[in-house]
C-alpha cells in the first residue's frame, strides 16, 4: 500500500478547506 506523508495530508486537507472556502466566498459574492 501507498502511504502518504503528514506533510502531504496536510496540503492536501488545506487545499480542501481552501477551495471549499474559496467557492463559498464566491457564492456569498454573487449574491
Amino acid at each position: 500500500m501507498h502511504r502518504y506523508d503528514p506533510s502531504q495530508l496536510v496540503l492536501l486537507s488545506w487545499r480542501c478547506w481552501c477551495l471549499s472556502w474559496y467557492s463559498s466566498n464566491r457564492i456569498t459574492s454573487l449574491r
